[in-house]
């Protein structure tokens, strides 16, 4: 395993893709490509060890990014002149109104062609690759040297440094993301193949021939020369004790249970499943917009289980695609359900006894063991309330147990992820923060 880390200058990212729009997070193929350009500026020698280690990242499976969150700025095209004046061709007005469109006077002109300028905004500076394979010693420090010659990183407006380490234990802030991919033939981002340098060194020795008639061919195209992949973000950090794994559409609650069984053949019962839902206001309907994956031990969650969970959202979206498009919604965010607060309220069913006094002393029992202290009142209704309590089926079960929905109010702010009641490890009672000023 190693590590190469990406220091931006600037927190900002401008590489696009063919169809404009910004390559966010950076494909596995722009790395190549970088790499290789840096061992092209090393000495013969490292060069070729230098490739060779390349070689050998392209055969490796795609990498692990951990990245900044982006913004898209949106920001409009440019437009440039298609055409420019002949060599050795004396300027007449016959000869400029050959060449010069009426752009220039702030006129429509078929010499008009616009040039994609967009970018993203990033909460830090640093990108990290974690690429699963084994480089020798002299490998390492050749792909070190190639790393050292890289000056920009997207497009010339995004100068980096670059950085090849051995990888640590290191867990993420609230402000960064990890992408895992999944190959997908309509995936957006470029991963690589066997046939990936080759695309580089040809286009390389096309851009820097002397010979004019090989620096007039076409760039290489990428289709053939890389793989379609998907990068899945995973959000988390030790402060929230908490990962977040997105859906890209909504799903109706009444799969909850069958997602979380899905889940929980990868996690086991060392963590539980939180259903992350779109519960935060009297209007909201409910919907799963992701799952949080919890630890009584706050331990992260290491790469290999997040693939398989990855995996598995993937299914999940594959055997759900009716849902709305969830375009990163404050559900799917782990401090949405982790802050401290004083009031919280479940988003699914609480399966507990059905005798309100009973249900009352479970959950301060409850609190009492997992959280060190009882709610001061709690409000709790045997049927739906708002639009976004949704009644599950439990034909499955045979114990009695009603469900709930219930607020719980505290002397003091207590600090999620709270799931409460019996069969929580199935889905069943999970809670967020209600406090209107801040939920609602």
């Amino acid at each position: 395993m190693i590590r190469i880390q990406i220091h931006f200058d600037r927190p900002a990212f401008h590489g696009l893709r063919d169809d404009g729009s910004v390559d966010w997070p950076p494909s596995p193929a722009r790395l190549c490509g970088a790499l290789m350009q840096g061992a092209f500026g090393c000495d013969e020698s490292t060069r070729e060890t230098a490739l060779s280690a390349i070689e050998r990242i392209c055969a490796a499976p795609h990498p692990v990014l951990t990245t900044p969150e982006a913004i898209e700025l949106n920001i409009p095209p440019t437009y440039t002149d298609r055409t420019a004046l002949p060599e050795k061709e004396r300027l007449t007005s016959g000869s400029l109104s050959k060449v010069m469109g009426m752009s220039h006077f702030g006129m429509d002109s078929l010499n008009r062609v616009a040039k994609p300028q967009n970018a993203v905004a990033l909460a830090g500076t640093l990108v990290t690759v974690d690429i699963d394979v084994q480089l020798s010693k002299d490998e390492h420090r050749a792909l070190g040297s190639a790393a050292n010659n890289i000056g920009y990183f997207g497009r010339s407006h995004d100068p980096a440094s670059f950085e090849v380490i051995d990888p640590v234990l290191s867990v993420n802030d609230s402000h960064q993301v990890t992408w895992f991919p999944t190959e997908h033939p309509r995936g957006l981002s470029r991963g690589w193949n066997d046939r990936t340098m080759l695309r580089y060194t040809i286009n390389h020795e096309r851009t820097f021939s002397t010979d004019p008639d090989v620096r007039d061919l076409p760039l290489i195209p990428a289709h053939g020369f890389t793989t379609s992949l998907h990068y899945r973000t995973v959000r988390q950090n030790t402060e929230d004790r908490m990962a977040v794994f997105p859906l890209r559409r909504s799903v109706h609650q009444s799969h909850g249970r069958s997602i979380v069984h899905r889940v929980n053949e990868v996690i086991g019962r060392d963590r539980r499943a939180v259903l992350l839902t779109s519960s935060g206001s009297p209007h909201a309907r409910g919907q799963i917009v992701g799952v949080g994956i919890t630890s009584t031990e706050g331990e992260p969650v290491r790469h290999s289980m997040a693939a398989e969970l990855v995996e598995v959202i993937g299914d999940i979206e594959r055997i759900h695609p009716q849902g709305k498009r969830v375009h990163a919604p404050r559900a799917a965010d782990a401090r949405y359900w982790c802050r401290p607060s004083r009031r919280w309220r479940s988003t699914t069913p609480l399966r507990a006894f059905p005798d309100l006094r009973v249900l009352e002393l479970d959950l301060k029992q409850q609190c009492l063991s997992e959280l060190g202290v009882a709610p001061t009142a709690i409000d709790a209704s045997p049927e739906p309330v708002i639009a976004s309590d949704q009644r599950w089926r439990v034909d499955q079960y045979t114990d009695g147990l009603g469900q709930w929905w219930a607020i719980l109010d505290f002397e003091e702010p207590v600090r999620g992820p709270l799931a409460l009641g019996a069969s929580r490890f199935d889905g069943f009672g999970a809670f967020q923060p209600y406090d209107f000023s801040e939920s609602a």
